[in-house]
């Protein structure tokens, strides 16, 4: 029997987020070839879930990320070389064979690289460049090109927006299966006359486009709710952006019709028990959302930000709108909503639509064959 070959996972994230679930199902498509062993930021909440997903081994760093505060970003480089060290000595502990980058603002696999080491990594790019400075963004892309193995872009928009290089290559993300093969099926239940709106509290997630433009059309759609499913992720900014939210449906007098749920680990329940899903996102590199919304049978309506037009069929599994257009929104909402055979053919078609164009041999399969060069070379 051939050895298993170890994979180190480096994640950023202090929770669960789209990110993160996107490189667990991919890894949960592999499982029988590989080992593999994720590093955390010291605070993160995402651990647990990690355990409940099959993933054990975990270790911690006292990760720094680079922000608006001054005196952070101070500590950034001591924090980066402590960190470049204490990994080095969980690659030789865990004997790693490949790094896997979970997105590029992370340059501990650059640093390892500057400090001698010879253990290739994958590198993903999840993040559009406008949620960065310019200048800086372009530096963590030029150097993760010129040391990592292969770039993995989330969409073909994504890829537009960054340097030529034949180490980019463009691999969507996966479909939802796991969930399908986990959680019940709410399939058979009546859907209830809802929009869902199913993100973190993040300023930009387009929370408030949504709010904004279902004041416009409440009377005229007497018994339908709009809900709010999402985590703050433990974080002040998001928890003062939720707070706003709420008070801007107490202002529009929407408050009787919203509801504001936490973070749910059943996805798949609250797509398939609605009739009908949003995503207004100024900025999207892809969307788990909208992917998993249609997987599930559930219409989309999301703003043309960037990766929600590669996955959904304009008109058939749902409908796109300008980028920050309220009246837009609104109009596609209420036509949506009004709309009973489109919404029952995009339940009856939307999985077969998105199970061709992302099935596992074009997204994880594709993604492995790239470790699979790696580990070779």
């Amino acid at each position: 029997m051939t050895q298993k070959r170890n994979i180190l996972i480096i994640e950023n994230s202090i929770d669960v987020t789209g990110a993160l679930k996107s490189i667990v199902r991919s890894c949960l498509y592999n499982l029988e070839e590989f080992n593999y062993v994720f590093v955390l930021p010291e605070k993160s909440n995402a651990a647990d879930w990690l355990r409940q997903n099959s993933f054990s081994e975990i270790e911690f760093l006292p990760m720094v990320e680079l922000s608006k505060s001054f005196r952070r970003n101070l500590l950034y480089l001591p924090y980066l070389i402590r960190n470049t060290i204490a990994l080095n000595m969980i690659l030789k502990r865990n004997r790693i064979d490949l790094v896997v980058n979970n997105d590029l603002y992370n340059l501990l696999p650059v640093s390892l690289h500057i400090f001698g080491s010879k253990i290739p990594y994958v590198c993903h790019v999840r993040f559009l460049p406008n949620r960065f400075p310019k200048l800086l963004f372009n530096i963590w892309v030029r150097l993760h090109i010129y040391f990592a193995f292969s770039i993995v872009a989330v969409s073909q928009y994504l890829a537009n927006k960054l340097p030529n290089s034949k180490k980019i290559q463009v691999l969507y993300n996966e479909l939802p299966i796991e969930l399908e093969a986990n959680q019940k099926s709410q399939g058979s239940l009546e859907r209830e006359k809802v929009f869902l709106y199913l993100s973190n509290y993040i300023e930009g997630k387009g929370q408030n486009y949504a709010l904004e433009a279902f004041a416009k059309i409440e009377k005229e759609l007497p018994g339908w709710r709009l809900r709010f499913v999402g985590g703050d992720m433990g974080l002040m900014k998001n928890k003062v952006f939720l707070k706003q939210l709420k008070l801007k449906s107490e202002e529009l007098k929407l408050a009787h019709k919203c509801e504001w749920l936490g973070y749910t680990n059943n996805v798949q329940a609250e797509y398939e028990r609605v009739e009908i899903c949003l995503n207004f996102s100024v900025s999207e590199s892809f969307s788990l959302t909208c992917l998993e919304s249609i997987y599930f049978g559930t219409p989309v309506i999301a703003s043309r930000s960037g990766g929600p037009a590669e996955i959904i069929s304009n008109g058939e599994t749902g409908i796109l709108v300008e980028n920050r257009n309220i009246q837009e929104m609104a109009d596609a909402m209420l036509m949506l909503a009004n709309n009973d055979d489109l919404r029952k053919n995009a339940h009856k078609v939307g999985a077969a639509l998105v199970r061709e164009k992302f099935s596992p041999d074009k997204t994880s399969g594709k993604l492995f064959a790239i470790f699979a060069e790696a580990l070779r070379k």
